[in-house]
């Protein structure tokens, strides 16, 4: 088996916090946790996309996103069974096909990626051709599920129907 390179990507989400002081002391916060098991190479950007260009650029096979702020928790109780986040991480790339694993959110019934802790395949990026995350998290249809009950409450039926996405809700920004 080859061996796995995993970029880490600090999404800057300074302009979410609004304080330029704090924003900088959450990022060093995220650099100094990562770099406490993480040894590779940091990208630091304003946009998911950006982070997918810089690391798909320099080759890796996947890119693990967290913004500012978030840091990776672990036991420091060793066990003789356990691993490291790192160690875990590189083995479930290893044994799992995926373009983007992360924490799924809906706004107004419009379904995408939180993007608090984004893990993507970028060899699988590639070969899509370097598509574009953010123009791309609503120009897709979704699946949805609607439960029909009767009177007392009963599941009779699921409908299922197809969402069609043509623009990202009101609530969403893209940073710049």
């Amino acid at each position: 088996m080859s061996e796995i390179h995993i970029a880490l990507g600090l999404l800057n989400i300074s302009a979410q916090i609004g304080d330029a002081p704090a924003a900088e002391m959450l990022r060093g916060l995220s650099l100094a946790w990562t770099r406490y098991g993480y040894q590779e190479e940091v990208f630091d950007a304003n946009s998911v996309d950006a982070l997918l260009h810089a690391a798909a650029a320099a080759n890796f096979d996947y890119l693990f996103i967290l913004p500012y702020g978030f840091v990776i928790a672990e036991s420091w109780q060793v066990r003789e069974d356990s691993l490291d986040f790192y160690a875990a991480l590189h083995a479930w790339c290893a044994a799992t096909e995926f373009l983007v694993a992360g924490p799924i959110t809906a706004v107004e019934n419009q379904y995408g990626f939180d993007l608090g802790c984004l893990l993507v395949n970028l060899k699988a990026y590639r070969q899509l051709g370097g598509i574009d995350f953010e123009a791309a998290a609503f120009s897709a249809s979704t699946p949805t599920c609607t439960v029909i009950r009767d009177d007392e409450g009963t599941i009779r039926e699921l409908a299922s129907a197809t969402h069609d996405h043509d623009s990202p809700p009101a609530t969403t920004t893209t940073a710049p």
